[in-house]
């Protein structure tokens, strides 16, 4: 889909599903955005050649503004739209009509996407989720910041040294963990 005219129909499928519920895109984005309480909810389009990857999730704003932006922190949760309705979709085979419909099965999936306390919990498990999209990177900068925040401050200056300790090769964010970490201390170390 490489040109606005092959996407337009789609994006306007999903205006019409999304925007009376509060969600609100930009014209030339493919993303639709809602504010709730601390957290932004959101729904992207990912347009290929012929592939169509809707995302979704939950960003918790608050905590994104915690460290200095340029430790790239981005907390939250993310899930692809295929691992909640197991259809994939493209052009070829998936209406714009269709694919909003779908959009709306993920907007009904945002309550529990809000439930920090269990977001930890997936967090700390040394099982990989089945259908949430979480890198190493994500894990090893979400897991501390959540713990100090949620006053459980000896956990995560724990979890920071266990990840410090750990196959940091695996942290393909810039910059490097060990940044994350610094700032880290300087905010929560002598709390």
């Amino acid at each position: 889909m490489s040109n606005a005219t092959e996407r337009a129909p789609y994006l306007e499928a999903g205006d019409a599903v999304l925007m009376p519920l509060g969600f609100k895109r930009k014209k030339r984005e493919y993303e639709w955005r809602r504010a709730v309480d601390r957290d932004v909810e959101w729904i992207h389009l990912n347009f290929g050649r012929a592939v169509i990857n809707p995302s979704f999730g939950v960003s918790y704003v608050d905590l994104n503004s915690l460290l200095p932006p340029e430790v790239g922190v981005r907390c939250g949760q993310h899930f692809m739209l295929q691992s909640l309705t197991g259809t994939s979709y493209s052009s070829d085979t998936s209406s714009p009509n269709d694919i909003a419909l779908d959009l709306q099965k993920a907007v009904s999936e945002f309550p529990q996407l809000h439930d920090r306390e269990a977001f930890i919990q997936i967090l700390m498990s040394d099982k990989a989720p089945t259908k949430q999209v979480l890198l190493f990177s994500h894990r090893i900068r979400t897991l501390p910041l959540m713990l100090a925040t949620s006053g459980r401050l000896a956990e995560a200056l724990d979890c920071l040294a266990r990840f410090e300790a750990s196959d940091l090769a695996r942290d393909q964010m810039v910059p490097g963990y060990d940044v994350y970490a610094s700032h880290f201390r300087k905010k929560y170390a002598n709390l």
